[in-house]
């Protein structure tokens, strides 16, 4: 199912770089930042999972969702944002994975514990009760989703999740991770995919959705939007979709 909703065209901002960009050996890895959101709060809370894209931050992303609106309309409705940040240095942000010099993919590992360490802050039996990703972000996310479905105890915390939330999300692209990527077709969530079709990596949400399928993918939502790779801002449809979705699944 797919719909259009208008969006401004203003370009991404730097923290929100394109998944694309040099992905070359990381430096050393920088102590994890945890949202203080994902620190407080009664057992109650709805909890969503937060995941920024290349070259960005979790203050980023938790900005450029205030900018868009969604993160107040949340908020307001009772739900708390728990961002996490990538530990590999990007520019002046972070990355959740990057290419060696041999071409593999690294850095998977140092990442999942990092999100582990956000997602465990929270109370209660399930700490976390849905996720919203934007590019690298989102591939992240799948990977953990599938991680979930295919029975990896450490990633049972994830059970309580209700709700995802791809935006303009990536793929990733590691045959080494393949058989957790292929278990996210037994995962049966509500999914949002926002995307648009200028944006250069729009073939990566699909990919991603892909994944899902036939279960969750097949049953996807999927939103079309004018901002290119980025969350629109001024885009009161592009907004209420987003927060409509999560609130009506989330509870």
């Amino acid at each position: 199912y797919q719909r259009r909703v208008r969006g401004d065209s203003h370009l991404p901002m730097k923290a929100s770089a394109a998944e694309s960009e040099d992905q070359t050996m990381s430096p050393e890895p920088v102590p994890p930042r945890v949202s203080p959101q994902a620190m407080s709060g009664p057992s109650s809370t709805k909890r969503i999972l937060a995941l920024h894209g290349l070259g960005s931050s979790s203050a980023a992303l938790e900005s450029e969702l205030a900018a868009a609106g969604i993160l107040a309309a949340l908020t307001d409705a009772g739900v708390t944002l728990c961002s996490a940040q990538a530990p590999h240095p990007q520019g002046e942000g972070y990355r959740w994975y990057y290419n060696e010099e041999d071409g593999k993919i690294a850095g998977v590992d140092e990442s999942l514990a990092v999100i582990q360490e956000v997602i465990r802050a929270g109370d209660g039996e399930s700490p976390v009760h849905g996720v919203i990703s934007f590019s690298q972000g989102g591939s992240m996310v799948s990977l953990m989703l599938g991680m979930m479905a295919s029975g990896q105890q450490e990633w049972s915390v994830l059970q309580g999740v209700r709700v995802g939330v791809f935006l303009s999300t990536g793929f990733m692209p590691d045959e080494t991770r393949l058989p957790s990527l292929q278990a996210c077709s037994r995962v049966d969530i509500p999914l949002l995919f926002a995307t648009c079709d200028h944006d250069p990596y729009t073939k990566s949400c699909f990919r991603t959705k892909a994944l899902f399928e036939p279960v969750g993918g097949e049953q996807a939502q999927v939103i079309k939007h004018d901002a290119g790779h980025a969350i629109p801002k001024n885009d009161e449809a592009y907004t209420r979709a987003v927060v409509d979705f999560v609130l009506e699944h989330i509870q």
